[in-house]
């Protein structure tokens, strides 16, 4: 009997650390991202770059913001002071501002649009470089208005098997694997292929890659906002007899 009910504690252990990884992965990712929304589909992953976030300043006027901010907490107070507002701040490779978009809030009925105007009129252009993009949080009444945080990127998703049924060509042999890159549209189509690892069959890779236009994605996400965006993905061939 003692053994039958170690044996069910150790069960019961397994299951719970079954259960707490994915919390713990959850608790770790909240403070980056600072939200505690769960990812929008499997796969998405937080982004490293900038290596190092830009602090509030860098990023926006916060000076003046933070006017701006004080007297809309003035201006519609709430319950216990819980304003807050999250935005995706995209950057091009110019340094200009690409995108400024709201990923959540809290905020009065109606009086979204007017704080994202004001946060969208104060971001500052940044250094020419690659594109980049992070998240600031707004919270107007509290004592610390403005947090800076990291993006969540989710790569575009096939929505079929890359799986091809080929001609049987004259003169094939085993051909090498076949290695595809797309741009994907932010309604999931294909805006472009290449092949990137050839098949070795001039012949083959052309016929794999008229085929594969028509194949639709799920498109690329930047903090849940669609973006065009590049994917790799290998393609699996098998050959008609």
């Amino acid at each position: 009997m003692k053994l039958s009910l170690r044996g069910m504690a150790l069960g019961a252990l397994v299951c719970a650390l079954a259960f707490a990884a994915p919390a713990n992965a959850q608790r770790a990712r909240d403070p980056q991202l600072l939200s505690d929304k769960p990812a929008p589909r499997d796969g998405c992953v937080t982004v490293k770059q900038p290596g190092t976030l830009p602090s509030a300043d860098m990023l926006v006027d916060s000076a003046a913001l933070a006017q701006s901010m004080a007297k809309f907490a003035h201006d519609f107070p709430i319950r216990d002071g819980k304003l807050t507002a999250l935005y995706s701040v995209a950057f091009a490779a110019d340094g200009s501002v690409e995108r400024v978009a709201p990923i959540d809030y809290w905020l009065p009925q109606g009086e979204e649009p007017q704080l994202t105007a004001m946060v969208r009129q104060s971001i500052r252009p940044q250094r020419a470089g690659a594109r980049w993009s992070v998240r600031l949080r707004v919270e107007p009444a509290a004592q610390t208005v403005f947090r800076v945080g990291r993006s969540e990127v989710c790569h575009p998703r096939s929505t079929t098997r890359f799986e091809l049924t080929a001609p049987a060509l004259s003169g094939l042999q085993a051909p090498s694997p076949i290695r595809v890159r797309a741009t994907v549209g932010t309604h999931g189509e294909i805006r472009n292929l290449q092949i990137v690892r050839s098949s070795g069959e001039a012949e083959l890779d052309r016929w794999v890659h008229d085929s594969l236009l028509s194949r639709s994605f799920e498109p690329g996400l930047v903090d849940g906002v669609p973006v065009m965006m590049e994917h790799d993905q290998d393609v699996r061939l098998r050959f008609r007899p």
